[in-house]
């Protein structure tokens, strides 16, 4: 397990002591490896902030933490940033997790962040989240998107 703290890691990298690419190995070893959701959080955010948009190992880490970690905290996490840092590149990985995550803290946390961006497949995908809302609890599209409305304002005041 590596030592290092990941805002250590990034501080490091920043001051141009630890390059990229170790920076990158590092903060991925620490979030695969971590047993505490809230460090692999952390591991992750720090890893976005290393030119998460147009870095495909970064986005392949972002990506496997949304489809493999056990924790619906982590796995959120994880989408918020691959939607807000790379939304383009990641629709049909925001379309899969959409239809076959259960956790409605995943798909509400990408609803939410969906509404932030200006982008025209934003609307299509939120409406995909309504659409799921609307199935599971066997109401009508109108009646679901105010379920997750209520859902995201209730995460937001918390």
């Amino acid at each position: 397990m590596i030592n290092l703290d990941p805002k250590e890691l990034f501080v490091a990298y920043r001051e141009k002591n630890l390059d990229k690419d170790s920076t990158i190995n590092y903060l991925r070893a620490f979030i695969e490896e971590c047993d505490e959701e809230k460090k692999r959080i952390k591991g992750i955010f720090f890893l976005s902030k290393i030119e998460s948009g147009t870095n495909g190992k970064i986005l392949r880490i972002l990506e496997n933490s949304l489809l493999s970690d056990q924790s619906s905290l982590v796995r959120a996490f994880a989408a918020r940033m691959l939607v807000k840092n790379s939304p383009i590149q990641n629709v049909s990985l925001v379309e899969y997790v959409i239809d076959n995550d259960i956790s409605v803290l995943v798909t509400t946390t990408i609803f939410k962040t969906l509404k932030k961006i200006r982008y025209y497949l934003a609307k299509g995908l939120r409406n995909k989240i309504v659409a799921k809302y609307a199935k599971l609890h066997g109401v009508i599209p109108i009646e679901a998107k105010f379920l997750v409305v209520i859902r995201v304002s209730s995460k937001s005041s918390r």
